[in-house]
């Protein structure tokens, strides 16, 4: 139990994870009844088998077989350069750029550009999710005011 806020009796003595669960839903970081901010100690990762767990949707699972159907076009398309000889053409034989060639790089910059993309929303979210399973650490509000004001009297 921990006393977060300036609050006395029943109402100021709660549970860690009580009012952690509170301050997620409510998105305040302070008391509602004596509107001082709840003393923190510091934000934590909780243990990995405390976390919540994933809620896969239709929409994850299609977005996931689009990547891999993406990044195998673009290795079949890559992988069809040496086989045209584009390079011996273009670079040694000093010839033009054929329309196929054309073609084949603006759909392999097509697809990488799609590809960065869409990993990047998926680190966006992975990130988010990792974030979700952060918890902060409150400490008795008395300790917290001590601690800030012998920090403020501390000669620097």
């Amino acid at each position: 139990m921990v006393h977060p806020c300036a609050c006395f009796g029943t109402m100021g003595n709660v549970h860690n994870q009580c009012l952690n669960d509170w301050v997620n839903r409510s998105n305040k970081i302070a008391c509602e009844i004596c509107r001082e901010k709840y003393a923190t100690s510091k934000n934590v990762l909780r243990p990995v088998w405390k976390w919540s767990k994933p809620k896969p949707k239709l929409r994850s699972f299609v977005e996931s077989l689009t990547v891999l159907l993406l990044w195998y076009s673009f290795v079949y398309i890559v992988s069809l350069i040496p086989e045209s000889k584009f390079w011996e053409r273009v670079w040694h034989d000093e010839l033009s750029i054929r329309d196929d060639d054309v073609g084949r790089i603006a759909l392999v910059m097509m697809i990488l550009i799609v590809l960065i993309g869409v990993h990047s929303l998926i680190f966006t979210r992975v990130l988010k999710y990792i974030n979700r399973q952060r918890e902060i650490r409150y400490i008795d509000s008395k300790t917290y005011h001590s601690r800030i004001s012998s920090i403020a009297a501390s000669p620097s």
